[in-house]
């Protein structure tokens, strides 16, 4: 003969498995949380440097130098004096359309991914469907008076 278990033998019950999916859906949404501040400081950092780089003239030679000085506490401390003013067209070639015009693009992209990650996480676990303290499926109208 099978034996049929009663719910209390089973280990967990639905609410208690509705408590471990929230918290880790919080702690999904920490870390995404997290993702997003370091992508928002990065993608800041290569708009900038796009910003930079369309202020370059290709005219006067001069004015054709991008200078990174202001910039010079996000690079290494041994990193020269010298080498922070990109002056000949092969360096700001080299940094403008191989380095910064494509990362701008994608931690752009990434950082309108990770909003749209951290939005859905925030609206999962405020949904009434999950969350076990919302009685209100449970609340009986009396219509007596």
């Amino acid at each position: 003969m099978a034996q049929v278990e009663s719910p209390g033998n089973l280990g967990m019950g639905p609410r208690e498995l509705i408590y471990k999916f929230l918290l880790i859906t919080y702690i999904l949404e920490l870390a995404w949380m997290l993702v997003l501040a370091s992508l928002v400081v990065i993608t800041f950092v290569f708009v900038v440097s796009w910003g930079l780089c369309n202020r370059v003239e290709v005219t006067d030679v001069r004015k054709q130098c991008i200078d990174l000085t202001q910039y010079d506490f996000m690079f290494p401390p041994e990193t020269k004096y010298e080498d922070l003013n990109l002056c000949s067209e092969g360096k700001v070639k080299e940094f403008c359309k191989d380095y910064v015009e494509q990362a701008t693009i994608m931690y752009i992209l990434a950082t309108a991914a990770c909003v749209l990650v951290v939005v859905s996480l925030i609206g999962f676990s405020k949904s009434d469907r999950v969350d076990p303290l919302n009685n209100r499926r449970f609340i009986k109208i009396s219509t007596s008076k």
